[in-house]
């Protein structure tokens, strides 16, 4: 069986209404029901009470209002992914602090860490070597010597 965050949104809705259909059509109680399915009395509750307010529709998934939208402007995601790649040995960490001490003195909010570390994950791989290991740099774009013109 999956777990409740994995189903599709109807059948969330499905699942929470069959666990808290005996307390809303059978009088049953919401303590009883805790103990036959091993799920919380207050998390119990809490969907009888939506179902009570609301209806069927009420124990339908929200969506985030703040979804897809970045907590870090264009201007500072640019200063984070400049010191990225110009400063590769460094962590997420190191990157936060020095970024940070930037904000602080420009008067912006700072980025938190798990910020700092999206914007990492989101860099292209091969930038990232390419920024790690000047060697393998040279390796894919010098021309090597044996192959350069002669002048």
């Amino acid at each position: 069986m999956l777990p409740l965050n994995e189903l599709p949104d109807d059948a969330l809705s499905c699942k929470k209404y069959s666990l808290i259909a005996p307390c809303i059509e059978q009088g049953m109680s919401v303590k009883q029901r805790s103990i036959e399915t091993g799920i919380h009395r207050s998390t119990l509750t809490r969907l009888r009470n939506l179902f009570r307010s609301g209806g069927f529709s009420a124990l339908e998934r929200k969506q985030r209002s703040d979804k897809g939208r970045s907590e870090v402007g264009c201007d500072l995601s640019e200063l984070i992914k400049a010191h990225l790649i110009a400063l590769p040995h460094q962590s997420c960490a190191t990157i936060q602090r020095m970024i940070t001490r930037i904000c602080s003195k420009q008067g912006w909010r700072a980025p938190s860490y798990s910020a700092v570390r999206r914007i990492y994950k989101n860099l292209p791989r091969d930038l990232l070597t390419l920024s790690k290991d000047s060697a393998e740099y040279k390796r894919l774009y010098e021309i090597p010597k044996a192959l350069a013109p002669l002048h």
